[in-house]
Order: C-alpha cells, then sequence, then structure tokens
C-alpha cells in the first residue's frame, strides 16, 4: 500500500516539478520600422470583429492617401463608429470633413496635398524616434513601457503659456485635434498633449493603454493622464507631471493607485462615459510601484536596468527583470 500511495503522489507532484524547473517566458519587444496608424485603443479594438477593423485601417490609409472616397460596406451604426474613431485619431484632423451615404465614405481634406504630407512626415519620423529611443531586442515589457514614458516626459515640456484653465467639456479632452501634431512640432504642450502621445506609441507596441481625464479638485482644473496594463494588472501614470525639469524625468506619477490619485485631489470622469459600453472599467489597486515615488531622475541603463536617483541624490539602478533595486 505504502508503494502504491508513493506513486500516486510521484504522479501527481512530477508534472508541477517538472515545469518549475523551466525558466518562465519572458515578452520582449523588437524595433519599429513604421507607424501604424489606424491602432485603437483596447475597448475600441474589443467592440470590432477582425473584419470591422480591417475596413477601419482601409479608412484610415485613405486618408493618409488623400482619396476622395472609399467604398466600405457598413451599416450606419458602424459607419458612425468608424466617424468616432478617426476623430479620435491623432492623424484624425488631416480631415475637414468625413460622410458617409450609400456605401462609401466621402473624405474632405483640411490642408494642401503638400502641407499634409509635410505634417504627416514629421509626425511619422519623430514619432519611430521616440519608439525607438533606447530600444533593445531583448526589451521586456515593463522596459519598454518605462523607455515610452521616458521619451515622452524627456522630449515634451508644458506649455505654460497658455495660462487659462482647462475646462472639463474642452474637446482637446475627448478628441486630439492636432494637439499630437503641435505637440511633436513644438515639443510642448498641455497635458492632453501628453496624455495622447503616450497612449499611442503604448499601443504601437500592443501595451494596453488609455487617455484619462477628470478634475483637480484643489487647482478648479481639468486634467489628463494615463491608465496602462502591466503583469494583469491597470494602474495610473502622469506624463505631464513627470515630464523633465532640468534635463530629468521623474516617476512620481508613474504606476500610481486610484487612491494615491484621489489623494492628490484628483478624480476622473466615469470609465463607462467616454469609453465603449461593455467594456469593464479598469481596477487601480495593485502598489507594486510605491518604490518609485522618490525618484526624480531615470534613464534608460542598459539591458533591463534604469538608472535612478531620488531627492536626497541616492543613485540606484533598477532591474526590470527582478523588479528591485540594485
Amino acid at each position: 500500500m505504502k508503494r502504491i500511495a508513493f506513486l500516486l503522489i510521484a504522479a501527481i507532484l512530477l508534472p508541477s516539478l517538472l515545469c518549475g524547473c523551466e525558466k518562465p517566458k519572458t515578452e520582449y519587444y523588437g524595433t519599429l520600422t513604421a507607424v501604424r496608424h489606424a491602432v485603437t485603443e483596447p475597448d475600441e479594438q474589443a467592440a470590432m470583429s477582425e473584419k470591422e477593423y480591417e475596413n477601419y485601417e482601409k479608412l484610415v490609409n485613405s486618408m493618409l492617401k488623400r482619396e476622395p472616397s472609399i467604398r466600405l460596406s457598413c451599416d450606419e451604426n458602424t459607419a458612425a463608429f468608424y466617424q468616432e474613431l478617426l476623430r479620435e485619431n491623432p492623424y484624425g484632423f488631416l480631415l475637414s470633413d468625413l460622410s458617409y451615404a450609400d456605401g462609401s465614405f466621402s473624405l474632405s481634406y483640411a490642408y494642401s496635398e503638400a502641407q499634409q504630407e509635410e505634417i504627416v512626415a514629421l509626425m511619422d519620423d519623430t514619432i519611430l524616434t521616440l519608439l525607438n529611443k533606447d530600444s533593445e531586442e531583448t526589451d521586456t515589457r515593463l522596459d519598454k513601457i518605462l523607455k515610452l514614458y521616458y521619451a515622452v516626459t524627456e522630449y515634451l515640456d508644458y506649455d505654460h503659456a497658455a495660462t487659462e484653465l482647462t475646462e472639463l467639456t474642452d474637446s482637446h479632452l475627448r478628441y486630439p485635434g492636432d494637439s499630437v501634431y503641435l505637440a511633436l512640432k513644438q515639443k510642448e504642450t498641455k497635458c492632453y498633449g501628453f496624455s495622447y502621445l503616450f497612449t499611442f506609441l503604448m499601443l504601437q507596441y500592443d501595451l494596453d493603454c488609455f487617455s484619462v481625464f477628470g478634475t483637480i479638485h484643489s487647482r478648479g482644473d481639468s486634467h489628463m493622464w494615463n491608465l496602462f496594463e502591466y503583469d494583469g494588472e491597470y494602474f495610473y501614470c502622469d506624463p505631464a507631471w513627470d515630464r523633465s525639469e532640468g534635463s530629468y524625468s521623474k516617476l512620481a506619477h508613474f504606476g500610481k493607485t486610484a487612491a494615491e490619485r484621489e489623494a492628490e485631489t484628483l478624480e476622473a470622469v466615469p470609465f463607462a462615459d467616454y469609453h465603449e459600453k461593455g467594456y469593464e472599467a479598469p481596477v487601480c489597486q495593485d502598489e507594486r510601484f510605491s518604490i518609485f515615488r522618490g525618484i526624480v531622475r531615470f534613464s534608460a541603463n542598459g539591458e533591463h536596468r534604469f538608472y535612478m536617483q531620488d531627492f536626497d541624490e541616492n543613485e540606484y539602478i533598477f532591474n526590470t527583470e527582478t523588479f528591485s533595486f540594485q
């Protein structure tokens, strides 16, 4: 009986022991050579079938090629959804009008052919530069998120010249318009430029990210920031508040929980109010990134390593594979 019991226990434990001998697979991200202009936020992607996304991509490509029309068979609701997606696309401001009738979209353009070519070239070239900044073939998911965050916060300054408060009804908090283009061109923007650019860069690598807006109660101002997914959990980050000051970028607002944001008297507009209905609102409760709260300087520093410095100028190397300081 003891021999039988031993064999049964061995049969149960052996598969788990063998699996434990293998190192868990790590997701790696290579460099990109072209901008994917038709990427959408995760809730919008989930709302579309594969065919619907292909049609939306065709519509975006038609816009970039300045085609006067494109025939896409769809119902009125789907056509309206495509129009909404184009309003949310950082390149969508190239259109002055988009209409749908009798199975075809008609496209009108806001700029001349030469102007549009110049705009698209500037956006594509700058976006690719930011996407590939410090990029390595062995980058993990967290490596890429941190490098994109650094690329945005280092590249952009805050537009202090625009001193008026941002109203919650400001269209830039719902649709980017030309804000990403102007941010890339002028290297400065308000909070929505930071947020939309970071989201667009993240989506290029299929990293889940949302732009979020709400109110800063302490100032009576509105604000825009981001939600991102890592390791199955969602976190807030705020590239506008972590932007470079004196040639360094911070991590003071990277990976925050909902409670931490509320403690800053910052309240997000309910997720379902401006994202696809039926898509579950992300929950931000994981505190693992609280280790970065004192970091006022960071940058990429080799494979899976980031140089960091705190308020007291203590220096650290953060290792993304071990999720620890060295």
